[in-house]
């Protein structure tokens, strides 16, 4: 679990270094959550927030995900999909770290039976809406080297 105190006394863990390196080398991030009581799993928020502490050869804290294009997705046993997760999860990415969000999002209400016997996604409008959502989200990521800031 992230703590100053511990990342000052023991330095950072290898995983979330690796996990740093990992995102710092993609052309983009997809960040998918279940929704939890209405937010995001402390987990995610907890390696999030490891990653946006590393810093590596000259680089501010935080930077690995500065105009990095992100496509978020939640899923839920409810009827909204991970809304209320994808809102703080756009926050934290957007407002927070910088990040280019793409638009539009994943959502996947009633995720229990969404899925077929053999483990795809069921054809209808949740598939359909994430296949709309995937390509806006290319586009992104192609059009996103031209738009970020020089370092």
């Amino acid at each position: 679990i992230y703590d100053g105190d511990l990342e000052q006394a023991e330095g950072v863990p290898e995983t979330a270094l690796a996990l740093k390196r990992r995102i710092g080398a993609a052309d983009g991030v997809v960040l998918v959550t279940p929704e939890y009581n209405a937010g995001i799993p402390p987990l995610l928020k907890n390696a999030i927030d490891w990653v946006s502490r590393i810093t590596e050869e000259g680089d501010a804290p935080g930077s690995v995900w500065k105009e990095r294009p992100t496509l978020l997705g939640a899923a839920s046993p409810g009827a909204l999909g991970g809304i209320r997760a994808l809102l703080q999860l756009r926050q934290t990415m957007e407002v927070g770290l910088g990040a280019f969000v793409a638009p539009s999002w994943i959502m996947l209400p009633g995720a229990g039976g969404a899925f077929a016997e053999d483990g795809t996604l069921k054809p209808g409008r949740s598939a359909d809406l994430m296949e709309a959502a995937l390509a806006q989200f290319l586009r992104l990521v192609e059009a996103v080297p031209g738009l970020r800031t020089p370092r």
